[in-house]
């Protein structure tokens, strides 16, 4: 089978989406079965780092995929003006650059025109139509270029039951079009055995022996003023050099928290380490005393599935997706209730048997997820779509 993918989110700093077609790929061209024949990554480039852009992404997929099936082709031209003249007009389509493509995955909420190809749509997050006012302008628009994408759509795949009805509720869509198929933490994160590796990192990133861990963008939807108010309240009954850790690149709204953490006097108490790589969260998840998202909205909630299948015990909101995929292996709190919060936090550090206890309920719960079977179950989408192409031909 021949795939077209949109494939602009694999480079750079790699948050959900990126991680989500990373691992997708690996998985599709790792089949058995080697049902995929060729996998062709659509990336729209500026025009002044054009070839930059693409010797670097060409480089990448190479180190990255070696057997070859998978092969970029960069169009040059900004992405903006790029989807404008898609939407204006039918040439060209996707058809054109990607020939003999049957299946066309738009990966990002988005599709471009097709012609022969059937259109596969992952939508990731609908939290820009359930929490508008806490989100961007350039957010929210993905509202739009998802409704114009769908009518080129034949099958969307949710990350989440959650999700799936969200979609359902706002936009009108056969509901037997849409299948959910859980995301899964990529294989790296897991429990580390070696004490010296630990030790290194608690003596590199300079943390003490009790720390809470979120990661995340540091965005207002993730409600981390929250968290910092909850560790504020529970200081008094932590460990005296305890500290809080946010991990994750900055976005609009850090200055609020900022502002927050300075009104607090938590400077020295909260650590701010930008973006992380895989390897340093890794290390992280393990030492952390427990890990805390009390994201207001989740697709999905990649983050906690990590820290889970890390051994680590999860504090998270009883909002959107995440008691879905939690299930009883975390601790569940209303996203706005900050007392709640800092009972959970002091709890997990102060007892070391409920630490055990979560830690050992969140790598069972972890391992029921694996990024074979969300391969498998997408590929059987893009062969359902393909055989309704080939009826209706």
């Amino acid at each position: 089978m021949r795939i077209g993918m949109d494939g602009h989110p694999l480079m750079g700093q790699r948050t959900g989406i990126g991680r989500y077609q990373l691992n997708l790929l690996d998985h599709l061209i790792a089949d058995p079965a080697g049902a995929v024949e060729a996998i062709d990554l659509l990336v729209p480039l500026g025009w002044r780092s054009h070839g930059r852009q693409r010797a670097e992404l060409a480089a990448f997929v190479r180190n990255r995929f070696p057997s070859g099936h998978i092969r970029t082709r960069g169009i040059g031209m900004p992405s903006q003006l790029l989807q404008l003249l898609w939407r204006a007009t039918s040439h060209p389509c996707v058809d054109g650059w990607l020939p003999g493509i049957e299946v066309f995955h738009g990966v990002n909420f988005w599709l471009p025109p097709l012609h022969r190809a059937r259109g596969v749509i992952t939508v990731h997050d609908l939290g820009f139509l359930a929490l508008p006012e806490l989100h961007t302008p350039a957010q929210r628009a993905i509202h739009g270029k998802l409704g114009r994408s769908l009518g080129r759509c034949a099958r969307v795949i949710a990350v989440s039951e959650n999700t799936r009805r969200d979609f359902l509720r706002h936009y009108s869509y056969p509901a037997e079009r849409v299948r959910v198929i859980p995301l899964a933490a990529d294989p790296g994160f897991r429990p580390i055995q070696d004490p010296a590796v630990l030790a290194q990192a608690r003596e590199r990133f300079r943390l003490p022996p009790s720390f809470i861990l979120s990661v995340c963008t540091l965005e207002p939807r993730k409600n981390l003023i929250a968290l910092v108010r909850a560790f504020h309240h529970a200081l008094s009954r932590l460990p005296s050099d305890s500290k809080l850790v946010l991990a994750g690149g900055s976005s609009w709204g850090t200055d609020q928290l900022r502002a927050t953490l300075r009104e607090l006097r938590l400077d020295s108490r909260v650590i701010l380490t930008g973006y992380l790589s895989d390897i340093d969260l890794v290390v992280l998840y393990n030492l952390a005393s427990c890990f805390v998202y009390p994201s207001r909205y989740e697709g999905f909630g990649l983050p906690v599935l990590e820290a889970m299948a890390c051994g680590t015990p999860v504090i998270c909101s009883n909002a959107s997706s995440l008691p879905e995929v939690t299930a009883d292996a975390a601790v569940q709190v209303p996203p706005d209730d900050v007392v709640g919060l800092s009972e959970s936090i002091r709890s997990f550090v102060n007892d070391r048997a409920r630490r055990a206890e979560f830690a050992a309920r969140g790598v069972t719960r972890a391992a029921q997820f694996s990024w074979s079977r969300t391969a498998s179950e997408t590929l059987a989408v893009y062969r359902d779509s393909a055989r309704e192409s080939a009826s209706a031909a």
